[in-house]
């Protein structure tokens, strides 16, 4: 498994797509409705000196996959590169 990402974003919504593109490097994909409902409606970009968690199943050639996606996205209330993104699958 690759773990090369990048770390620091100027958004929040940066910050997810690469986790998304993250989990397709690697030979997965996500179920998109799900996306939408976990990361659109139920998550929030996070305010200054907080983080935002996202937990997102997981699938392989059209089958579930027991392993889901967890990012973390940390809001470090700097000018530049403001987000930082911490995730792994597990």
């Amino acid at each position: 498994m690759k773990y090369n990402y990048q770390i620091l974003h100027n958004s929040y919504t940066s910050a997810v797509q690469c986790a998304l593109k993250f989990a397709a490097e690697n030979n997965f994909s996500v179920d998109n409705d799900q996306c939408f409902q976990d990361i659109g409606i139920n998550t929030k970009r996070p305010r200054d000196g907080e983080t935002t968690r996202i937990r997102i199943d997981l699938y392989k050639n059209g089958v579930k996959s027991r392993k889901c996606l967890h990012a973390q996205v940390y809001n470090r209330g700097t000018a530049a590169n403001t987000f930082e993104l911490n995730l792994y699958i597990n």
